[in-house]
């Protein structure tokens, strides 16, 4: 059974039963007025026999009795009338057929009698006299019919309005119901990659609130998976690449221990110059690893927001002059020309985490080194930008990077280098370096030229407190 028909058969059951009380007891109301109604007349037609039959009973006369009764006998509702003197000898008597008069006890009230017939007795006092007893059948029957016809009318109306009840909660239903089902289709369908349709209806009402509430959980569902996806992605990535970065350094140190064998093995006598380019070889193998691991472990610290930074502050000018002293030795051994020039001023500060923010200038120029030519230069600088910031840029005079690739970058484990320097953290931990000290970072390139990336960081106040 679907949900349209449950509501209406439920709805349906309900109406039902409150259809049947509001008629029962619109019937005993009735019941109940008409016995009153009775048990009244009743009691009005036996005083008023009584007066006639003690008229006669007192004069003498009781001859008289069957005119001065005969209205009360020709009465439909009386089915028999009893008259006895004070010696308790019928005196009078006249009742339908079939009526065993003699036979009949009195009822205590119209809502005991079982018969049909209420059998009321009075006895006929005047004047503190006792002159006889006065019997009186009464008919029912007019309670059960007028009963039966309540009930058969209320009946029909309680019909009459469960039918159109029905029409109407089948109507609504059907309009509800088709919302409903869709709602019902698409909760199912909530894991699938296609939502099913949802109502078209007034965004307020609660099916319209139930639809942005499904449109939002399925939208919120693939952007889960996208992200799960790409997660598995770049972890596959992740492992992919370091197992074959670390395998070129580690070859290397493999290869210079075989060479101090060998180095060993030909005694005293041993070229010194192979030493030499053993121990330059070992110390770049170890750099590579180390610069790895740094990355590795800068950029899961930056991921806990709940780590916090050693900041304080930095004079931007002497910053740079050891960046370009560190920096200058790597890029010159490389065959690169080496540029540097502070734009910024002496009295430049920033606010921040020193050895963090000399490992992102530092991640800034090796990449700069991968992607410009030998002999070309590579720019190491800082001037000041909008107000209250200062950038510290590096750029290359490579072959400059495509539009499409430009947020590409920036993102964890993607590397567009065949040198394979590091795991794809580099430029990842630039930009979320610069993120965690208030700074962005921005690419500017043009293809065949070369490529700028600048980092924008606040300018630190005279007094500067916290981490």
């Amino acid at each position: 059974m679907n949900l349209r028909t449950r509501l209406f058969s439920i709805s349906m059951a309900i109406a039902a039963v409150m259809t049947a009380v509001m008629v029962a007891d619109r019937v005993q109301t009735h019941r109940a007025a008409l016995i009153d109604k009775t048990q009244s007349r009743s009691a009005d037609l036996a005083d008023l026999a009584s007066e006639a039959a003690v008229y006669a009973l007192r004069s003498g006369r009781t001859e008289r009795l069957a005119e001065l009764l005969s209205p009360f006998a020709e009465m439909r509702q009386v089915v028999y009338i009893k008259v006895l003197d004070r010696s308790g000898r019928p005196v009078h008597r006249s009742g339908a057929i079939g009526i065993d008069i003699d036979a009949r006890d009195t009822d205590a009230s119209v809502t005991g009698v079982e018969d049909g017939i209420y059998d009321v007795t009075r006895r006929l006092i005047k004047d503190d006299e006792d002159w006889g007893t006065l019997r009186l059948g009464i008919s029912t029957e007019s309670i059960a019919e007028s009963v039966g016809t309540a009930l058969r009318r209320g009946l029909l109306i309680g019909l009459s309005f469960l039918a159109l009840l029905a029409a109407l909660l089948w109507r609504i239903s059907a309009l509800g119901g088709r919302d409903m089902a869709m709602l019902v289709e698409a909760a199912g369908g909530i894991k699938s990659r296609t939502l099913p349709p949802l109502p078209k209806v007034d965004s307020e009402s609660e099916v319209g609130r139930l639809s942005s509430a499904f449109s939002e959980l399925h939208s919120g569902l693939k952007d889960e998976r996208a992200r799960r996806k790409e997660l598995e992605d770049n972890r596959k990535d992740f492992f992919a690449m370091a197992v074959h970065d670390l395998k070129q350094p580690l070859t290397v140190l493999k290869a210079v221990n075989e060479m101090v064998l060998e180095s060993a093995q030909s005694g005293p006598d041993g070229d010194k110059r192979d030493l030499g380019r053993i121990s330059e070889l070992s110390g770049e193998s170890i750099e590579r690893l180390s610069d790895m691991v740094e990355d590795l472990l800068n950029i899961s610290r930056l991921d806990s927001p709940d780590i916090p930074l050693d900041k304080r502050r930095i004079g931007l000018s002497s910053f740079l002059r050891g960046c370009s002293r560190d920096f200058s030795a790597a890029a010159e051994r490389a065959g690169r020309k080496w540029v540097f020039s502070d734009e910024s001023g002496e009295g430049a500060w920033i606010y921040g985490d020193e050895k963090l923010l000399k490992r992102l200038v530092g991640n800034l120029v090796m990449n700069a080194v991968q992607y410009t030519p030998e002999g070309a230069a590579i720019h190491l600088g800082a001037r000041l930008a909008e107000e209250g910031h200062v950038e510290i840029y590096v750029r290359d005079e490579g072959v400059g990077i495509p539009e499409e690739l430009r947020e590409a970058i920036f993102e964890k484990y993607r590397t567009f280098s065949d040198s394979n320097r590091n795991v794809g953290l580099g430029l990842a931990f630039c930009k979320m370096a610069a993120e965690r000290h208030s700074g962005r970072i921005k690419v500017s390139s043009e293809t065949g030229k070369g490529t700028e990336i600048a980092v924008s960081l606040p300018v630190s106040g005279q007094k500067e407190s916290g981490a």
